[in-house]
């Protein structure tokens, strides 16, 4: 061999490494996406199973930063030692989401800063709408999900976001 030879074989072996390693980067960049959506999509589930058993009023906060998205649930209710501890894990940051929007079908007067997705006691009142996730900071993205919020007694559910227009409320 020749060191012309030498070189190509290597300039072809650093390129192949290099599309692996771009291709690698994008693939656990979506799943840590995908995984923090399974996460938000939890957290309104644990919501909405804690309104169901006890008699107390529940809120999902959910606070955009640059550094991804920080979510956890509140309640002015005295709970027992093992869920207060769940609770008090706040600010949970995911950095997989980058971009997150509520869109409410008939929205509460705002009062905190971020999104408040409130799940009140008895079934009486529940947060109506969609919540946009994506992993860029401008809604884009290869896996944009969505989280669609029918209210009580219907459960939460996430579904990939396509160009088309999302209809979480075709099956009511």
């Amino acid at each position: 061999m020749t060191l012309i030879e030498v070189v190509i074989a290597i300039g072809i072996i650093a390129i192949v490494a290099a599309l692996l390693t771009f291709n690698f980067n994008q693939a656990v960049s979506q799943q840590r996406f995908l995984s923090d959506v399974t996460v938000v999509t939890e957290q309104l589930r644990l919501a909405q199973d804690l309104m169901l058993m006890m008699p107390a009023d529940f809120h999902v906060r959910l606070k955009p930063s640059s550094a991804g998205l920080q979510i956890w649930i509140e309640t002015d209710a005295s709970l027992t030692e093992g869920w207060s501890k769940e609770l008090e894990r706040k600010n949970r940051l995911l950095n997989g989401i980058r971009f997150v929007k509520f869109e409410e079908q008939h929205p509460y007067p705002a009062k905190v800063e971020g999104i408040d997705i409130k799940v009140f006691s008895g079934g009486s009142s529940m947060s109506k709408g969609y919540l946009f996730l994506s992993q860029n900071i401008d809604g884009s993205g290869s896996l944009p999900q969505t989280i669609c919020l029918h209210g009580y007694p219907h459960p939460i559910r996430s579904i990939p976001s396509t160009k088309e227009e999302i209809n979480c409320f075709a099956d009511d």
